[in-house]
């Protein structure tokens, strides 16, 4: 959980799958920024076909920025089609399209599609090591501060329109290595679910490089000894 930002997940749930069950493509906002299946399904040895996590792909995601007139587009293509391997953990950014294709040839629960699933919740920051989580506060608050100033910042959108906050959606997950005197020493992009809205592929990573200068300048209290501090910042930050 603290890799992913989240202190928590929801109570999981258990499903299986027969002939004739399946899940229509959906989405899962506004339940968790990430969502999970964990398999204990026997997939090796399974007598049934379909079952597969289906997820939009990301050329339907991004269609007609990518859009190439001369080169088709089959179904595997369309859809990323993720097999329910067994201790197999799948998780995935919740906002994506996804379901689960038509399972067909068992009517036997024990050997049907089974997995547990839910969704993480609650992006936190998680701080281990010699600060206390109030001694970082202040700082926290000023990188919060800053990142939800970069989101407003001006740019320039499909057809030339200047857009600001809105101009990117989700969420980016940074850990940052603390040393006793307070100076950040290391700053690693965990996990992102960053896109643009404005049809600009490049705001997003613009976005994190510029945020990432910014938390190496970060100033933290000294302490006893080093501190690694996970920190998810989102755009629904206000």
């Amino acid at each position: 959980m603290t890799h992913l930002g989240c202190d928590r997940i929801s109570e999981p749930w258990l499903s299986y799958y027969i002939d004739g069950c399946r899940q229509e493509l959906h989405t899962d906002v506004p339940r968790g920024p990430w969502a999970f299946v964990y398999s204990l399904t026997r997939w090796d040895e399974r007598r049934f076909i379909g079952g597969e996590t289906l997820l939009l792909g990301p050329e339907v995601l991004d269609y007609w920025n990518g859009f190439d007139a001369d080169r088709p587009l089959e179904a595997d293509k369309l859809l990323v089609r993720v097999p329910a391997l067994f201790n197999q953990l799948t998780v995935f950014d919740a906002r994506i399209p996804h379901g689960v294709a038509r399972v067909e040839g068992t009517h036997d629960p024990a050997q049907s599609r089974v997995v547990v699933h839910g969704w993480f919740l609650t992006p936190a920051p998680s701080i281990r090591g010699a600060l206390r989580p109030a001694e970082t506060a202040p700082e926290i608050a000023r990188i919060r501060a800053d990142w939800r100033g970069l989101l407003a910042s001006p740019v320039t959108g499909a057809g030339g329109r200047a857009a600001g906050t809105g101009a990117v959606t989700g969420l980016a997950v940074w850990r940052l290595r603390v040393a006793a005197e307070g100076a950040v020493t290391a700053v690693r992009l965990v996990a992102d679910t960053l896109v643009s809205t404005v049809a600009d592929s490049r705001r997003p990573e613009s976005l994190l490089d510029d945020m990432r200068h910014r938390l190496q300048r970060a100033e933290f209290p000294g302490s006893s000894g080093e501190t690694v501090i996970t920190l998810p910042l989102s755009t629904k930050e206000t």
